[in-house]
């Protein structure tokens, strides 16, 4: 059976977190919350995987590059292979153009560097969500 905090809620476009800090996870689902969107939080990509194993569906997937264990790039790699449609945007703090490079020839829909603005955020996760940019998304 389907754990409640996974059903499906037809009013709010289901966000997944993956990151490992927890500060990140405050303040996204602040900023999230308040725009109507659920936020569910995984601190690994195994924890994110076990999610989606119980029946997890959501919209969207934002997956930082810098965790202990399995890097946001081996966590695409997963997300990919376990045929996850949602679209996946990246965000990472490295100065480098390799991760973001490695990102996008893993499935990455985008990608943004940290720190960045609240309103960059929402605005690239709205283009993320709408319908043309979707189709082209999905596999």
């Amino acid at each position: 059976m389907l754990p409640t905090r996974y059903s499906a809620n037809t009013n709010k476009k289901t966000i997944l977190l993956i990151d490992d800090d927890k500060s990140v996870h405050l303040s996204l689902r602040m900023v999230f919350d308040s725009k109507k969107f659920r936020i569910i939080y995984a601190d690994s990509c195994d924890a994110a995987a076990r999610k989606f194993n119980l029946g997890l569906k959501c919209d969207i997937i934002i997956l930082d590059i810098m965790m202990p264990g399995a890097s946001g790039i081996d966590c695409l790699d997963k997300l990919m292979g376990m045929k996850i449609k949602a679209p996946i945007l990246v965000l990472s703090a490295l100065d480098s153009y390799r991760p973001c490079r490695a990102a996008f020839k893993k499935g990455a829909a985008d990608y943004l560097a940290k720190p960045f603005q609240t309103d960059e955020l929402l605005d690239t996760v709205n283009e993320l969500l709408a319908p043309r940019r979707r189709k082209k998304v999905g596999r």
